[in-house]
Protein backbone atom coordinates (compact mmCIF):
# COMPACT_ATOMS: atom_id res chain seq x y z
CA UNK A 1 0.00 0.00 0.00
CA UNK A 2 2.58 2.64 1.23
CA UNK A 3 4.46 1.55 -2.48
CA UNK A 4 1.35 2.32 -4.35
CA UNK A 5 1.26 5.51 -2.74
CA UNK A 6 4.12 6.54 -2.95
CA UNK A 7 4.00 5.71 -7.00
CA UNK A 8 1.03 7.85 -7.55
CA UNK A 9 3.06 10.41 -5.47
CA UNK A 10 5.62 10.27 -8.02
CA UNK A 11 2.89 10.15 -11.12
CA UNK A 12 1.72 13.65 -9.70
CA UNK A 13 4.88 15.18 -8.98
CA UNK A 14 5.95 14.52 -12.65
CA UNK A 15 3.01 15.84 -14.02
CA UNK A 16 3.39 18.99 -11.72
CA UNK A 17 6.99 19.25 -13.39
CA UNK A 18 6.03 18.73 -16.85
CA UNK A 19 3.33 21.78 -16.35
CA UNK A 20 5.79 24.21 -14.82
CA UNK A 21 8.11 23.54 -17.61
CA UNK A 22 5.31 24.34 -20.09
CA UNK A 23 4.42 27.66 -18.07
CA UNK A 24 7.87 28.77 -18.18
CA UNK A 25 8.62 31.69 -20.53
CA UNK A 26 11.53 32.09 -22.04
CA UNK A 27 12.56 35.87 -22.71
CA UNK A 28 13.12 36.87 -25.52
CA UNK A 29 16.21 38.36 -27.73
CA UNK A 30 14.78 41.78 -27.89
CA UNK A 31 13.90 41.68 -23.89
CA UNK A 32 17.36 40.68 -23.16
CA UNK A 33 18.76 43.85 -24.80
CA UNK A 34 16.76 46.37 -22.75
CA UNK A 35 17.67 44.14 -19.69
CA UNK A 36 21.28 44.82 -20.35
CA UNK A 37 21.13 48.55 -20.45
CA UNK A 38 18.98 48.43 -17.52
CA UNK A 39 21.33 46.68 -15.71
CA UNK A 40 24.20 48.53 -16.94
CA UNK A 41 22.48 51.76 -15.33
CA UNK A 42 21.87 49.91 -12.20
CA UNK A 43 25.52 49.13 -12.27
CA UNK A 44 26.63 53.01 -12.52
CA UNK A 45 24.21 54.12 -10.45
CA UNK A 46 25.28 51.24 -7.69
CA UNK A 47 29.23 52.48 -7.90
CA UNK A 48 28.07 56.12 -7.15
CA UNK A 49 26.20 55.41 -4.32
CA UNK A 50 29.02 53.34 -2.96
CA UNK A 51 31.65 56.48 -4.16
CA UNK A 52 28.72 58.59 -1.94
CA UNK A 53 29.25 56.31 0.62
CA UNK A 54 32.54 55.89 0.89
CA UNK A 55 33.28 59.78 0.98
CA UNK A 56 30.77 59.60 3.95
CA UNK A 57 33.23 57.33 6.07
CA UNK A 58 36.43 58.78 4.77
CA UNK A 59 35.06 62.24 6.27
CA UNK A 60 33.90 60.79 9.59
CA UNK A 61 37.43 59.47 9.87
CA UNK A 62 38.82 62.49 9.41
CA UNK A 63 36.76 63.91 11.84
CA UNK A 64 37.84 61.46 14.05
CA UNK A 65 40.95 61.94 14.14
CA UNK A 66 40.42 65.74 14.65
CA UNK A 67 38.78 64.94 17.74
CA UNK A 68 41.01 62.36 19.22
CA UNK A 69 43.49 64.43 20.88
CA UNK A 70 40.44 65.84 22.78
CA UNK A 71 39.50 62.62 24.27
CA UNK A 72 41.64 61.94 27.41
CA UNK A 73 40.95 65.47 29.03
CA UNK A 74 36.94 64.25 29.22
CA UNK A 75 37.96 60.71 30.41
CA UNK A 76 39.86 62.94 32.98
CA UNK A 77 37.23 64.20 34.20
CA UNK A 78 35.60 61.40 35.35
CA UNK A 79 37.27 59.97 38.68
CA UNK A 80 39.80 57.57 38.83
CA UNK A 81 39.45 54.10 40.43
CA UNK A 82 41.78 52.93 42.81
CA UNK A 83 44.21 50.42 41.62
CA UNK A 84 43.03 48.35 44.61
CA UNK A 85 39.77 48.01 46.36
CA UNK A 86 40.45 47.46 49.84
CA UNK A 87 37.66 44.65 50.46
CA UNK A 88 37.59 41.12 51.02
CA UNK A 89 37.41 39.03 47.63
CA UNK A 90 34.98 37.00 48.56
CA UNK A 91 32.35 38.82 50.94
CA UNK A 92 33.46 42.94 49.77
CA UNK A 93 33.87 43.33 53.67
CA UNK A 94 36.59 45.46 55.31
CA UNK A 95 39.89 43.71 54.35
CA UNK A 96 42.28 42.92 56.94
CA UNK A 97 44.83 40.00 55.46
CA UNK A 98 46.57 39.89 52.34
CA UNK A 99 47.29 36.99 51.50
CA UNK A 100 51.15 35.92 49.80
CA UNK A 101 50.32 32.60 48.58
CA UNK A 102 46.90 33.73 46.53
CA UNK A 103 49.02 36.44 44.48
CA UNK A 104 48.04 39.10 47.24
CA UNK A 105 44.54 38.63 47.40
CA UNK A 106 42.35 40.30 50.22
CA UNK A 107 40.38 39.09 53.04
CA UNK A 108 38.51 39.95 55.73
CA UNK A 109 39.34 37.37 58.75
CA UNK A 110 36.86 35.18 58.65
CA UNK A 111 36.69 34.72 54.75
CA UNK A 112 40.67 33.64 55.07
CA UNK A 113 39.95 31.20 57.72
CA UNK A 114 37.06 29.65 56.23
CA UNK A 115 39.09 29.59 52.74
CA UNK A 116 41.91 28.13 54.22
CA UNK A 117 41.09 25.45 56.08
CA UNK A 118 43.30 22.66 55.78
CA UNK A 119 45.40 24.39 53.48
CA UNK A 120 49.62 24.63 54.53
CA UNK A 121 50.21 27.78 56.26
CA UNK A 122 53.43 28.13 55.02
CA UNK A 123 52.43 28.68 51.63
CA UNK A 124 49.53 31.23 52.15
CA UNK A 125 51.48 33.28 54.19
CA UNK A 126 49.59 36.38 55.80
CA UNK A 127 50.70 40.43 56.11
CA UNK A 128 48.26 42.47 57.73
CA UNK A 129 46.52 44.91 55.10
CA UNK A 130 46.13 48.51 56.05
CA UNK A 131 44.09 51.20 53.70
Amino acid sequence: LEARAALSELKKDRAIQEQLERLRVKPSKSKSKESTSDEKANESSDSESEDRVLAQILAEVKLEDRLSPLAPEFSSLEPAEPKELPWCVICNADAVVRCKGCDGDLYCSECFREGHRGEDLREHSTMQFKK
